[in-house]
């Protein structure tokens, strides 16, 4: 018999996680299942406080928050603005792959921002 996660998910459940340093949270991150015909699939959504980007906390809540996925055998997306390279380049670095782009879905500060969708398959 498999080991089972001491977690389990339904349908729209969430996970949150956070990242402190001298008791003050510089990151936060959710991971939240979906339902009806898109259950097999989690998306993630994190932020790091500035100051502490760069020390790898990004990367290592979201090895966390795959391995959570990888447990439920989950297909995990995350969006970006297209103009975060470095939001970009962590989830590279952790195996996203774009999948998808929807051109001008955000409009700040006179410009719009396209938003980039990728994907990450959990073997």
């Amino acid at each position: 018999m498999a080991a089972q996660s001491p977690l389990t998910f339904e349908k729209y459940e969430q996970f949150s996680l956070v990242a402190e340093v001298d008791k003050k949270v510089v990151a936060s991150s959710d991971f939240q299942v979906k339902g009806g015909t898109d259950e097999h699939i989690g998306t993630i959504g994190i932020v790091v406080r500035n100051g502490y980007r760069n020390l790898g906390i990004g990367t290592e809540i979201m090895k966390t928050l795959l391995n959570q996925a990888a447990s439920f055998g989950l297909t995990v997306t995350v969006n970006a603005f297209a103009t975060n390279k470095r939001a970009i380049h962590v989830y590279e670095k952790v195996g996203f792959v774009q999948t998808d782009k929807i051109l001008k879905k955000y409009f700040r500060q006179g410009i719009f921002i396209d938003e980039v969708i990728m994907t990450r398959l959990i073997d």
